[in-house]
């Protein structure tokens, strides 16, 4: 099982941080977003952001390197996390209850999606769309602008 942090929309409205750098990896406090949910899942994650900055996250994404750089198709559970979204113990109860092809929705923003094989960048959605959709019930708090850095 992989867990993958990936940026969506939001990582548009938090630039110019996200220029250099996936949205998992903005510090927000004493911790970035990366290291609450890797404390949170107990695990290391891998990143999914846009294509040119792909490369600086590559060596520990297995699935991409497979997929997109050899061309083999890697039947491996992945656990795909949006990375603005601020980890909590709820949200990883939440996550860990997903089956394969569903997703943690809450309105229209993804939580969390649960697929086989690696997802491209810009097929995120697209790939995402059609998964059976689990809403969650509870609060998240989510980076949406740059001051949300600062006051969350």
């Amino acid at each position: 099982m992989s867990y993958i942090l990936f940026d969506d929309n939001s990582r548009y409205s938090l630039l110019p941080f996200t220029h250099t750098r996936a949205v998992a990896d903005i510090r927000c406090g004493i911790y970035n977003m990366r290291e609450r949910w890797e404390h949170l899942l107990r695990s290391k994650t891998d990143t999914l952001t846009e294509n040119y900055l792909q490369p600086a996250y590559t060596s520990n994404h297995l699935p991409y390197i497979l997929e997109n750089v050899f061309g083999i198709e890697p039947n491996v559970a992945n656990i795909y996390i949006n990375g603005s979204v601020f980890g909590t113990a709820e949200l990883v109860k939440s996550i860990a209850k997903l089956q394969s092809g569903e997703k943690l929705v809450q309105g229209d923003i993804l939580i969390a999606a649960y697929t086989k094989g690696a997802i491209a960048f810009e097929d995120l959605e697209e790939t995402t769309r059609d998964l059976k959709e689990i809403l969650y019930e509870g609060s998240i708090r989510k980076l949406r602008k740059l001051w949300d850095i600062f006051s969350k």
